[in-house]
């Protein structure tokens, strides 16, 4: 909430908490298309930056990070519900 104001978000790059939009697109593309993808990240792994803000942090298996993050039922309902919605858009 409070990045969407421009100070705030200088402030959270600057302190390495968030990073630009491209940037975060660019490590995950890497991340996904590098050749031990498969190794590092098993099927249903949640890939996010590690660290105290849990975003500009080096991307690591952070499923036991939270409960959720490790509920595959819901995980699996996100995903169709997901899919569900972009159908609709794209119809």
């Amino acid at each position: 909430f409070l990045v969407k104001f421009a100070p705030t978000r200088a402030l959270f790059i600057a302190l390495g908490a968030v990073h630009k939009v491209d940037k975060a697109g660019k490590r995950y593309v890497e991340a996904m298309s590098g050749p031990s993808f498969t190794e590092n990240f098993k099927s249903g792994t949640i890939v996010m930056g590690e660290g105290v803000f849990g975003t500009a942090g080096k991307l690591s298996d952070c499923t036991k990070q939270r409960k959720e993050f490790g509920d595959f039922e819901a995980q699996d309902l996100a995903a169709e519900v997901l899919r569900e919605e972009m159908k609709k858009v794209l119809d």
